[in-house]
């Protein structure tokens, strides 16, 4: 994870201007990192994205270990983090007027003395309590705080996470399209402009009020795993809990940040960086909305 934080800090560097700062919390080795990410490219307006990926670096499931079929790509749960760092890289570099905010909560996932157990009833940086019933539904856990830390530490005022964050997705949309739980009509919208841009595709899942039943928590104020199914549905709306009420839009890339085979004739096997270009034109459509409302003011 140093060697990781090392080439961060060095692709970082001489980015552009208005990149304001790289900022990180360790509290000892291979502990959580929160690393943040800040660009101000308009300084004067009070809006601010919040760009939260999840940075598993090794997920090796804990203890509900994954199978060893599994074990392959452990290494790259990290792809939503390493995301929306490359979005606020590339936004920075072509001076977007906009201002961004990236938060990646990394970790390891792995059977310790110190690891979660099924049944653990946790805290959070928000206040909220979360029953445990699966330490191999980890990413949610820290993407939880990271949103919360987006909004009352960052000031944050609308907000997209992404992370390879179930394998149900995968069931559901396979390996062409990223699921999209959204908060916003408006907000989903913009994503789906920024994709016309980009090229990539994104499919949004529902959020009946009756999914809400299967991560009530009997101990806690939500669990981390459904009770029965849904799995990609429910992890998002997991996320929604921690929103805080703003703007959100939840990306699972799970299927979309590894092609295992070609599904694009311009991809090779490996990462895609999916959602890096769609983030970039999101934050692009902002500047261009703020730009129109100038035109059309007094």
């Amino acid at each position: 994870m140093d060697a990781f934080f090392a080439s961060a800090a060095e692709y970082f560097q001489g980015s552009g201007s208005g990149f304001v700062s790289v900022f990180c919390t360790v509290w000892r080795y291979l502990a959580p990192v929160l690393a943040v990410l800040r660009y101000t490219g308009a300084p004067d307006s009070a809006e601010r994205l919040g760009l939260v990926g999840k940075g598993v670096t090794v997920d090796s499931g804990g203890y509900n270990l994954k199978s060893s079929g599994s074990m392959a790509g452990i290494k790259g749960d990290m792809a939503g983090g390493a995301a929306v760092a490359a979005a606020v890289r590339a936004i920075a570099a072509a001076g977007i007027p906009v201002n961004v905010t990236a938060v990646v909560p990394c970790c390891e996932n792995r059977i310790s003395t110190t690891s979660l157990l099924p049944g653990d009833l946790i805290g959070s940086l928000s206040g909220k309590t979360i029953e445990v019933f699966n330490a191999d539904a980890e990413g949610r856990l820290i993407l939880a705080d990271g949103l919360t830390w987006a909004i009352r530490k960052e000031g944050c005022t609308r907000l997209v996470d992404a992370a390879t964050l179930t394998g149900a997705i995968c069931a559901m949309l396979g390996y062409v399209a990223t699921g999209v739980m959204a908060s916003d009509d408006g907000w989903y919208a913009a994503l789906e402009r920024a994709a016309a841009h980009s090229g990539e595709r994104f499919w949004r899942m529902p959020d009946f009020p009756e999914y809400e039943k299967l991560i009530r928590g009997d101990l806690g104020d939500v669990r981390n795993t459904s009770r029965d199914g849904c799995g990609a549905i429910t992890a998002g709306l997991f996320l929604r809990h921690f929103t805080e009420g703003l703007p959100w839009l939840h990306l699972d890339i799970a299927g979309t940040a590894d092609n295992k085979g070609y599904v694009w004739e311009h991809q090779v096997p490996g990462a895609t960086g999916t959602a890096v270009s769609t983030l970039f034109h999101l934050a692009c459509g902002l500047a261009e909305k703020k730009e129109e409302a100038k035109g059309n003011g007094p």
